[in-house]
């Protein structure tokens, strides 16, 4: 083989492995990203979860309080309910 087509094949090799080492790198920047970014809206989910949470047992001992709470089959599941039972009083 003459020396100008040693040159070329070489040439040829050393970009392919140039432009693999690129796409690498960038394909690894973008899953640190995307790692940093799901993190973020985990702790955001996780935020969101808990002032449900909260919001489901406060809206339960109001509902409680005033005596209007949900059928006792449905509130038996809610999480944070409570069955309120009231006595009827006869009419008379």
């Amino acid at each position: 083989m003459e020396l100008s087509a040693l040159a070329q094949v070489g040439t040829m090799v050393l970009a392919a492995m140039a432009i693999m080492w690129h796409q690498q790198r960038s394909n690894d920047r973008l899953r640190d990203d995307m790692r940093n970014e799901t993190g973020g809206i985990r702790s955001e989910l996780a935020v969101v979860h808990s002032v449900a949470t909260e919001n489901g047992q406060r809206l339960a001992r109001i509902e409680g309080y005033l005596g209007i709470a949900m059928p006792a089959e449905a509130a038996a599941g809610a999480a944070g309910a409570e069955v309120v039972r009231t006595t009827q009083r006869p009419n008379g």
